[in-house]
């Protein structure tokens, strides 16, 4: 049997995890920024030694940045049509939990899951 602190911070981590994260999507779009950034600084007059490599480059940085934010929006829009009301089940019984006995907790946790389990 687990400790109240245990079952919140197992309740913590099944909702952090369940929802969408757009760290990873930030970074790799700063990271890719680089190309087309020094296109646009080509238009000010900034020398470059390959130009048919830079603007390949920056097609394609854009490319992938388009299609990790395409990605990305699919990922929320199944998280608030599937997942969300799992998400919101475990959120209240994350609030309920410092009234609950922890066999309590664990009983409607396990409800939970196996009412969402697919």
């Amino acid at each position: 049997m687990s400790s109240k602190k245990e079952l919140i911070k197992i309740i913590s981590a099944l909702m952090y995890a369940l929802k969408p994260n757009p760290n990873f999507n930030i970074w790799f779009t700063l990271t890719l920024l680089g190309p087309p950034l020094n296109l646009f600084l080509t238009l000010f007059g900034k020398e470059n030694q390959h130009p048919f490599l830079l603007n390949l480059l920056s097609i394609v940085s854009v490319l992938i940045i388009t299609w990790i934010w395409i990605k990305y929006a699919k990922e929320v829009t199944q998280f608030r049509h599937k997942t969300f009301p799992f998400w919101e089940e475990l959120s209240l019984l994350k609030k309920q939990a410092k009234e609950l006995s922890p066999v309590e907790i664990e009983q409607r946790l396990n409800v939970i899951l196996e009412r969402y389990e697919t």
